[in-house]
Protein backbone atom coordinates (compact mmCIF):
# COMPACT_ATOMS: atom_id res chain seq x y z
CA UNK A 1 0.00 0.00 0.00
CA UNK A 2 1.31 3.51 -1.00
CA UNK A 3 0.74 6.77 0.72
CA UNK A 4 -1.43 9.00 -1.20
CA UNK A 5 0.13 11.93 -1.59
CA UNK A 6 -0.18 14.69 -4.70
CA UNK A 7 2.30 15.12 -7.15
CA UNK A 8 3.54 18.31 -8.23
CA UNK A 9 4.82 18.40 -11.79
CA UNK A 10 5.47 21.76 -12.16
CA UNK A 11 8.66 22.64 -13.30
CA UNK A 12 8.91 18.40 -14.13
CA UNK A 13 10.31 16.76 -17.47
CA UNK A 14 7.58 14.36 -18.58
CA UNK A 15 8.07 11.34 -20.87
CA UNK A 16 5.01 9.19 -22.11
CA UNK A 17 6.31 6.07 -24.09
CA UNK A 18 2.73 5.08 -25.99
CA UNK A 19 0.56 6.71 -28.26
CA UNK A 20 -2.84 5.12 -27.70
CA UNK A 21 -6.06 5.18 -25.84
CA UNK A 22 -4.61 4.93 -22.42
CA UNK A 23 -1.28 7.15 -23.43
CA UNK A 24 -4.21 9.73 -24.03
CA UNK A 25 -5.92 9.58 -20.49
CA UNK A 26 -2.65 9.84 -19.15
CA UNK A 27 -1.45 12.84 -21.44
CA UNK A 28 -4.63 14.58 -20.41
CA UNK A 29 -4.05 14.47 -16.66
CA UNK A 30 -0.67 15.64 -17.03
CA UNK A 31 -1.57 18.37 -19.31
CA UNK A 32 -3.96 19.61 -16.35
CA UNK A 33 -0.67 20.18 -13.76
CA UNK A 34 1.27 22.04 -15.89
CA UNK A 35 4.55 20.67 -16.36
CA UNK A 36 7.84 22.51 -17.59
CA UNK A 37 7.68 19.83 -20.97
CA UNK A 38 5.65 16.84 -22.40
CA UNK A 39 7.50 15.01 -24.62
CA UNK A 40 5.29 11.33 -26.40
CA UNK A 41 7.30 8.52 -28.18
CA UNK A 42 5.14 5.99 -29.96
CA UNK A 43 5.32 4.18 -32.90
CA UNK A 44 1.74 5.07 -33.73
CA UNK A 45 0.21 8.04 -31.86
CA UNK A 46 -3.76 8.08 -32.31
CA UNK A 47 -5.18 10.79 -33.64
CA UNK A 48 -6.49 12.17 -30.37
CA UNK A 49 -3.20 12.05 -28.80
CA UNK A 50 -1.70 14.05 -31.94
CA UNK A 51 -4.89 17.12 -30.96
CA UNK A 52 -4.13 16.95 -27.75
CA UNK A 53 -0.66 17.71 -27.61
CA UNK A 54 -0.84 20.12 -30.95
CA UNK A 55 1.17 22.98 -29.82
CA UNK A 56 2.12 21.90 -25.99
CA UNK A 57 3.57 18.56 -26.69
CA UNK A 58 6.64 17.23 -28.25
CA UNK A 59 5.22 13.98 -30.63
CA UNK A 60 7.93 11.57 -32.08
CA UNK A 61 6.92 8.69 -33.96
CA UNK A 62 9.25 6.21 -34.34
CA UNK A 63 10.03 2.85 -32.00
CA UNK A 64 11.54 3.56 -28.20
CA UNK A 65 14.94 3.88 -27.62
CA UNK A 66 16.97 3.11 -24.55
CA UNK A 67 18.08 6.89 -24.79
CA UNK A 68 14.51 8.31 -24.47
CA UNK A 69 14.30 8.44 -21.01
CA UNK A 70 17.59 10.63 -20.30
CA UNK A 71 16.80 14.03 -18.34
CA UNK A 72 13.40 13.28 -17.62
CA UNK A 73 11.75 13.30 -14.23
CA UNK A 74 8.58 11.40 -14.80
CA UNK A 75 7.73 8.56 -17.41
CA UNK A 76 4.76 6.91 -18.13
CA UNK A 77 4.78 3.43 -19.60
CA UNK A 78 1.75 2.84 -21.54
CA UNK A 79 2.37 0.72 -24.83
CA UNK A 80 0.24 -2.63 -25.09
CA UNK A 81 4.01 -4.49 -24.88
CA UNK A 82 4.67 -5.86 -21.43
CA UNK A 83 8.41 -6.84 -22.09
CA UNK A 84 8.42 -2.73 -23.34
CA UNK A 85 6.76 -1.80 -19.91
CA UNK A 86 9.21 -3.26 -18.27
CA UNK A 87 12.32 -2.26 -20.36
CA UNK A 88 11.13 1.39 -20.29
CA UNK A 89 10.64 1.19 -16.13
CA UNK A 90 14.24 -0.83 -15.82
CA UNK A 91 15.67 2.01 -17.72
CA UNK A 92 13.78 5.25 -16.61
CA UNK A 93 14.37 4.14 -12.53
CA UNK A 94 18.53 4.30 -13.56
CA UNK A 95 18.16 7.79 -14.44
CA UNK A 96 16.53 8.75 -11.13
CA UNK A 97 13.07 8.95 -12.96
CA UNK A 98 9.46 8.54 -11.16
CA UNK A 99 7.71 5.48 -13.04
CA UNK A 100 4.12 4.56 -13.87
CA UNK A 101 3.84 1.39 -16.13
CA UNK A 102 0.14 0.77 -17.26
CA UNK A 103 -1.49 -2.40 -15.50
CA UNK A 104 1.68 -3.29 -13.60
CA UNK A 105 1.60 -1.98 -9.80
CA UNK A 106 4.67 -4.05 -9.13
CA UNK A 107 6.74 -1.82 -11.53
CA UNK A 108 5.07 1.55 -10.47
CA UNK A 109 6.69 4.41 -7.98
CA UNK A 110 3.55 6.02 -8.37
CA UNK A 111 -0.27 5.20 -9.18
CA UNK A 112 -2.80 7.50 -10.71
CA UNK A 113 -5.57 8.56 -8.89
CA UNK A 114 -9.44 8.19 -10.19
CA UNK A 115 -10.27 12.20 -9.50
CA UNK A 116 -12.57 14.72 -9.78
CA UNK A 117 -11.84 18.51 -9.61
CA UNK A 118 -14.07 21.31 -8.90
CA UNK A 119 -11.86 24.63 -8.77
CA UNK A 120 -8.84 23.81 -5.66
CA UNK A 121 -10.92 20.77 -5.18
CA UNK A 122 -10.14 17.61 -5.83
CA UNK A 123 -11.19 14.23 -4.57
CA UNK A 124 -9.79 11.12 -5.47
CA UNK A 125 -9.74 7.29 -5.35
CA UNK A 126 -7.18 4.89 -5.25
CA UNK A 127 -7.34 0.90 -5.35
CA UNK A 128 -3.24 0.90 -5.48
CA UNK A 129 -3.24 -0.04 -9.08
CA UNK A 130 -5.27 -3.15 -8.26
CA UNK A 131 -8.37 -2.18 -10.14
CA UNK A 132 -8.61 1.37 -11.73
CA UNK A 133 -11.72 0.76 -13.01
CA UNK A 134 -13.48 0.35 -9.78
CA UNK A 135 -11.97 3.35 -8.69
CA UNK A 136 -13.19 4.92 -11.71
CA UNK A 137 -16.82 3.98 -11.33
CA UNK A 138 -16.76 4.75 -7.56
CA UNK A 139 -15.26 7.99 -8.39
CA UNK A 140 -18.53 8.41 -10.92
CA UNK A 141 -20.44 7.83 -8.24
CA UNK A 142 -18.70 10.57 -5.67
CA UNK A 143 -19.22 13.14 -8.86
CA UNK A 144 -23.06 12.13 -9.42
CA UNK A 145 -24.32 12.21 -5.54
CA UNK A 146 -22.29 14.79 -4.50
CA UNK A 147 -22.62 18.30 -4.61
CA UNK A 148 -19.24 19.48 -5.62
CA UNK A 149 -20.18 22.73 -7.22
CA UNK A 150 -21.15 23.84 -3.79
CA UNK A 151 -18.05 22.00 -1.84
CA UNK A 152 -15.93 23.41 -4.18
CA UNK A 153 -17.51 27.11 -3.01
CA UNK A 154 -17.63 26.13 0.13
CA UNK A 155 -13.76 25.39 0.40
CA UNK A 156 -12.62 28.97 -0.91
CA UNK A 157 -15.01 30.16 1.75
CA UNK A 158 -13.56 28.09 4.26
CA UNK A 159 -9.94 29.37 2.88
CA UNK A 160 -10.58 32.42 4.01
CA UNK A 161 -11.74 31.94 7.23
CA UNK A 162 -9.15 29.79 7.82
CA UNK A 163 -6.62 32.12 7.48
CA UNK A 164 -8.18 34.92 9.29
CA UNK A 165 -8.40 32.16 11.96
CA UNK A 166 -5.04 30.70 11.97
CA UNK A 167 -3.85 35.08 12.71
CA UNK A 168 -5.41 34.88 15.66
CA UNK A 169 -3.46 34.61 19.16
CA UNK A 170 -5.91 32.47 21.32
CA UNK A 171 -5.14 29.07 22.27
CA UNK A 172 -7.61 25.85 20.07
CA UNK A 173 -7.35 27.52 17.03
CA UNK A 174 -6.61 24.29 15.01
CA UNK A 175 -9.87 23.16 17.60
CA UNK A 176 -11.79 25.85 16.23
CA UNK A 177 -11.14 25.01 12.64
CA UNK A 178 -11.91 21.54 12.92
CA UNK A 179 -15.17 22.19 14.05
CA UNK A 180 -16.12 25.30 11.22
CA UNK A 181 -14.25 22.61 8.34
CA UNK A 182 -17.34 20.10 9.48
CA UNK A 183 -19.81 23.23 9.45
CA UNK A 184 -18.83 24.01 6.08
CA UNK A 185 -18.83 20.69 4.90
CA UNK A 186 -22.27 19.71 6.12
CA UNK A 187 -23.88 23.29 5.09
CA UNK A 188 -23.43 22.00 1.28
CA UNK A 189 -26.29 19.54 1.28
CA UNK A 190 -29.27 20.95 2.87
CA UNK A 191 -30.43 24.48 3.39
CA UNK A 192 -30.17 26.80 6.37
CA UNK A 193 -31.66 25.21 9.14
CA UNK A 194 -30.62 22.22 9.38
CA UNK A 195 -28.82 22.69 12.98
CA UNK A 196 -29.42 24.50 16.60
CA UNK A 197 -26.02 25.91 17.43
CA UNK A 198 -25.04 26.57 20.47
CA UNK A 199 -22.30 29.18 21.32
CA UNK A 200 -20.90 28.98 25.24
CA UNK A 201 -19.14 29.32 28.50
CA UNK A 202 -19.15 27.28 31.28
CA UNK A 203 -17.93 27.17 34.79
CA UNK A 204 -15.18 24.57 33.67
CA UNK A 205 -14.16 26.24 30.39
CA UNK A 206 -14.57 30.06 31.86
CA UNK A 207 -13.62 31.67 34.81
CA UNK A 208 -16.62 34.40 36.30
CA UNK A 209 -14.93 37.34 34.68
CA UNK A 210 -14.70 36.08 30.88
CA UNK A 211 -18.33 34.62 31.86
CA UNK A 212 -19.49 37.95 31.95
CA UNK A 213 -17.74 39.28 29.62
CA UNK A 214 -18.78 37.12 27.72
CA UNK A 215 -22.48 37.78 28.22
CA UNK A 216 -22.35 41.23 26.49
CA UNK A 217 -20.57 39.66 23.99
CA UNK A 218 -23.47 37.21 22.96
CA UNK A 219 -25.92 39.72 23.61
CA UNK A 220 -24.61 41.46 20.83
CA UNK A 221 -24.27 38.47 18.17
CA UNK A 222 -27.92 37.68 19.13
CA UNK A 223 -29.47 40.74 17.69
CA UNK A 224 -30.59 40.36 14.53
CA UNK A 225 -31.25 36.37 14.78
CA UNK A 226 -34.43 35.62 13.99
CA UNK A 227 -34.64 32.58 16.27
CA UNK A 228 -32.01 32.45 19.62
CA UNK A 229 -32.31 31.91 22.90
CA UNK A 230 -29.55 33.50 25.42
CA UNK A 231 -29.40 31.73 28.42
CA UNK A 232 -27.43 33.03 31.10
CA UNK A 233 -26.83 31.25 34.92
CA UNK A 234 -24.40 31.32 38.02
CA UNK A 235 -22.71 28.84 35.90
CA UNK A 236 -22.99 29.28 32.15
CA UNK A 237 -23.66 31.80 29.60
CA UNK A 238 -24.84 30.00 26.46
CA UNK A 239 -26.87 31.38 22.58
CA UNK A 240 -28.53 29.00 21.04
CA UNK A 241 -29.92 30.04 17.69
CA UNK A 242 -30.59 28.88 14.18
CA UNK A 243 -29.53 30.24 10.65
CA UNK A 244 -27.21 30.25 8.35
CA UNK A 245 -24.43 32.43 10.03
CA UNK A 246 -22.58 30.65 12.56
CA UNK A 247 -18.68 31.38 11.26
CA UNK A 248 -19.79 35.10 10.79
CA UNK A 249 -20.94 35.40 14.71
CA UNK A 250 -18.24 33.01 15.72
CA UNK A 251 -15.49 35.13 14.41
CA UNK A 252 -16.98 38.25 15.65
CA UNK A 253 -16.10 37.53 19.58
CA UNK A 254 -12.79 38.85 20.88
CA UNK A 255 -10.07 36.56 20.65
CA UNK A 256 -9.86 36.14 24.50
CA UNK A 257 -13.48 34.71 24.68
CA UNK A 258 -12.38 32.34 21.84
CA UNK A 259 -10.23 30.14 24.31
CA UNK A 260 -12.62 29.54 26.24
CA UNK A 261 -15.38 28.15 23.52
CA UNK A 262 -18.14 25.60 24.03
CA UNK A 263 -19.50 24.70 20.53
CA UNK A 264 -22.33 22.40 19.90
CA UNK A 265 -24.55 21.60 16.98
CA UNK A 266 -27.52 19.28 16.93
CA UNK A 267 -29.45 18.49 14.29
CA UNK A 268 -32.91 19.68 13.09
CA UNK A 269 -35.76 16.72 13.14
CA UNK A 270 -37.65 16.11 9.93
CA UNK A 271 -40.99 16.25 11.84
CA UNK A 272 -42.89 17.76 14.92
CA UNK A 273 -44.46 16.20 17.87
CA UNK A 274 -47.67 17.92 19.20
CA UNK A 275 -49.25 17.18 21.94
CA UNK A 276 -52.20 15.91 20.21
CA UNK A 277 -52.67 13.50 18.70
CA UNK A 278 -49.47 11.41 19.56
CA UNK A 279 -48.01 11.48 15.77
CA UNK A 280 -45.75 13.00 14.00
CA UNK A 281 -46.38 15.73 11.43
CA UNK A 282 -44.19 16.09 8.63
CA UNK A 283 -42.56 19.42 8.31
CA UNK A 284 -43.40 20.99 5.19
Amino acid sequence: MGLPVELNLEGKRVLIVGGGEVAGRKLSKVLECRPLSVRVVASEVSPEVAKMASGRVEVVERAFEPGDVDGFDVVFAAPDDPDLNRRVADLARKQRAWVNVVDSPELCDFFLQASVRKGELTISVSTGGLAPGFAGALRDMIESHQPLDRLSRALDAFAKVRKEVMEGEFRGRRELLSALAREYVGGTGCGPYRYIYLIGFNHKTAPLSVREQALGALKGLSEGLEERVLLSTCNRVELYFCGEDFVELLLKLPDALKEHLILRQEGMCSSTWPWWPPAAIPWP
